[in-house]
C-alpha cells in the first residue's frame, strides 16, 4: 500500500502493510544530524519498511543513518576514512627512504649534525608508519584479536610513544643547532660534531623509552580485544604525561630557541647596518678633508 506525502516526515502508521515512503520533490535543506527532521535529499529517493514494528522501534537517526548509508559517495569516503594507514603507508615508507637516501649521499652528511638529525627523522616516520598499520591491522582483524596479548599491547605502545618522543625532541634539538650556529659561529665546528650529533640521539632515544615505559606499564589487554590503559587513573596521568613531555616542554623548548635565533639575527642585521653607516661617514669625510 502507497502512502505519498509532499512532506519529508513520517508521523504515523496504522496497520501491518508493507510501507513504501517515495517523495520525488525533496527539495528543502534539511541536516542529517537533527533529531526534529527527517531525510531529504536533493533527488527523487525511497524507502522500503515491510513491518510497522521496526518503523516504530527505529529512531530518526537511525533511519536516516540507513538512508545515508546508500549512498555511494558516503560509504567511499567512510571506506577511506577507515584505511587511512593503508592507503599511506607504502607512499610514506618510500618517501622516507628516498629522503634518507638522499641525505646519506649528500656532502654535508659526513659534518652535519643536523643532517643527521634529519635521517633519524625520516627512520622514526619509518616507524611510526608502520606501527600505526600493523596495530590498527591487530585490533580490527579476528585473527590479529586472537594474536594480541597484554605483552603485545605493552610492546606496540611502548614502540609507538618512544617513536612520537624522539619525533619530537628531535625537532627541539636540531633547533638548538641552529641557535649554537647563530649565536656562537666561531665555535660551530667543535659544539656541533658529528660524534655529538651521535650522542644526543642516543640519549633521546633512552629518555624516550624510559617515559613511554610508564605508559605502557599500564596498558593491558581490554576484555573487549583491544589495548588501553587499566584504569581511569592511569589515563589522567598519562594524558598528563604526554601533555608535558610530547607537547607542552617541547614547544616552549622550540619557541624560545626560535625567540632568541630571531633576536641574535635582528641584533646582527643592526650592528651591520651600524657598521655600515659608520663607514659611509667615515668616507664622506675623508674626502671633504682632501678637499
Amino acid at each position: 500500500m502507497y502512502y505519498q506525502s509532499s512532506s519529508s516526515n513520517i508521523t504515523s502508521l496504522t496497520g501491518n502493510t508493507p510501507l513504501i515512503y517515495f517523495d520525488p520533490t525533496f527539495s528543502t535543506p534539511i541536516s542529517l544530524f537533527d533529531d526534529n527532521v527527517t531525510l531529504n535529499s536533493t533527488y527523487s529517493s525511497s524507502f522500503l519498511i515491510t513491518d510497522s514494528t521496526t518503523l516504530k522501534n527505529l529512531s530518526c537517526t537511525q533511519i536516516k543513518y540507513q538512508y545515508v548509508t546508500q549512498i555511494t559517495l558516503f560509504n567511499v569516503v567512510r571506506y577511506i576514512s577507515q584505511n587511512l594507514n593503508r592507503f599511506f603507508i607504502l607512499p610514506a615508507i618510500i618517501l622516507n627512504l628516498c629522503a634518507f637516501y638522499i641525505l646519506r649521499r649528500t656532502r654535508m652528511n659526513r659534518s652535519s649534525s643536523i643532517a643527521f638529525y634529519m635521517q633519524i627523522l625520516a627512520l622514526c616516520d619509518v616507524a611510526f608508519f608502520a606501527l600505526r598499520v600493523i596495530f590498527g591491522e591487530l585490533s580490527s582483524s579476528t585473527t590479529g584479536k586472537q594474536i594480541l596479548s597484554t605483552g603485545l599491547c605493552k610492546f606496540l605502545f611502548l614502540m609507538v610513544n618512544a617513536v612520537n618522543y624522539t619525533t619530537v625532541w628531535l625537532i627541539a634539538a636540531m633547533n638548538a643547532d641552529k641557535f649554537l650556529a647563530v649565536c656562537l659561529p666561531l665555535r660551530v665546528s667543535d659544539l656541533l660534531s658529528r660524534k655529538k650529533a651521535y650522542a644526543v640521539v642516543i640519549a633521546v632515544i633512552i629518555c624516550s623509552m624510559l617515559v613511554a615505559s610508564v605508559h605502557a606499564n599500564r596498558t593491558v589487554l581490554k576484555s573487549n580485544g583491544y589495548c588501553w590503559l587499566e584504569t581511569p587513573q592511569d589515563e589522567k596521568l598519562v594524558f598528563i604525561l604526554d601533555a608535558f613531555v610530547w607537547c607542552f616542554i617541547p614547544f616552549c623548548v622550540i619557541s624560545v630557541l626560535n625567540a632568541a635565533i630571531f633576536v641574535a639575527l635582528f641584533r646582527a642585521r643592526r650592528e651591520a647596518s651600524q657598521l655600515h653607516e659608520s663607514k659611509t661617514s667615515s668616507r664622506k669625510r675623508g674626502e671633504l678633508m682632501r678637499k
